[in-house]
């Protein structure tokens, strides 16, 4: 588990940085090579985002911060290079190396700003059909302007000693992305920003070859009722609609009704795609077909005796819904 830092040291920090909003502003902006911009910190951590603007503005009319233009009508804030900035970010990084741990979450969070990644799956997802669901993967979103990093970033990662549950994934999988309009939040129990349970099936969908978690099929089979799906569906890209399409179609069909929330997602995907040619890819669609049954047909249901099984009728079914996507 993530070291938490000690009693004496918080309130070290407390002492010499006045307030829990000056700390962050001054960790967050000390680790960051791009500007960061006071909204995007306010949202992520949580904080009060007047408090979070006062303090980049002090920051800022004493020498300490440059502030530094990134678009239309936007800032962001990084350390000048006068001697007493370079001191103070000096000071604040040794600060945030002595409460790092070894982990690989512990690693990115003394790395990077909490504006500019954030955790995926499997670690951000809450909401599984599996309760001891513990895959050997780790999905990382990173802010495409720090797209450089990645080489070192993984190599660094890789040095790890452990992940959040004690035991060093196989995979470190980073994705470069815009992260605007990306929900996530920065999780105190962790250190880390993490991604929202949609975000975290979206981002799943997405980049499913990669990941290839079945779990991810089997919750979006059973466990719809616990997600807002018109939020999944806002994040996903041609690909992962695709895929999802897939999912409650084959439910509908195999099922023969849904609840409100699905029937309103699939109404939504066939007035969008009617007229439309779609493919799913061959690693999705052979998952899917593996999963569909067993997550959908109890057993004594399943297996009834008679000379053609409901299951028997499911397969076809499956089988059918899944050439549409050839």
């Amino acid at each position: 588990m993530p070291m938490e830092p000690m009693p004496e040291q918080l309130a070290r920090a407390k002492a010499i940085f006045g307030s829990k909003t000056r700390t962050l502003v001054l960790d967050e902006v000390a680790k960051a090579v791009q500007p960061v911009n006071a909204f995007a910190l306010a949202r992520v951590s949580g904080l009060d985002p007047k408090k979070v603007y006062e303090e980049c503005a002090k920051l800022n009319s004493i020498g300490i911060f440059d502030r530094i233009a990134t678009g239309k009508n936007q800032t962001g804030y990084l350390y000048t290079n006068s001697e007493e900035a370079k001191k103070l970010k000096q000071f604040v990084l040794s600060i945030i190396k002595k409460r790092s741990g070894a982990s690989i979450i512990e690693k990115l969070s003394a790395s990077l700003p909490i504006t500019d990644y954030y955790v995926s799956l499997p670690i951000a997802l809450k909401i599984t059909f599996d309760v001891f669901y513990s895959p050997d993967y780790v999905l990382l979103f990173l802010d495409r302007r720090d797209k450089a990093m990645i080489p070192t970033l993984l190599k660094y990662l890789r040095s790890a000693n452990v992940d959040l549950v004690q035991k060093r994934p196989s995979r470190i999988i980073i994705k470069a992305v815009s992260l605007w309009g990306r929900e996530f939040k920065y999780d105190e129990l962790i250190n880390a920003p993490l991604a929202s349970n949609e975000q975290s099936i979206a981002d799943g969908l997405n980049y499913y070859r990669e990941i290839r978690d079945r779990e991810l099929i089997r919750t979006l089979l059973t466990r719809t009722t616990d997600f807002d799906l018109r939020k999944v569906v806002d994040k996903l890209s041609e690909k992962g609609k695709t895929r999802f399409y897939a999912i409650i179609a084959i439910k509908k069909k195999v099922l023969g009704k849904l609840d409100k929330q699905e029937e309103e997602v699939l109404a939504s995907f066939q007035s969008r795609l009617e007229g439309k040619s779609f493919r799913l890819d061959n690693v999705f669609k052979s998952d899917l077909s593996i999963e569909a049954i067993p997550m959908l047909l109890p057993n004594d249901e399943a297996y009834s005796g008679r000379k053609e099984s409901r299951i028997s009728k499911a397969v076809a079914t499956v089988s059918e819904v899944l050439n549409d996507f050839a």
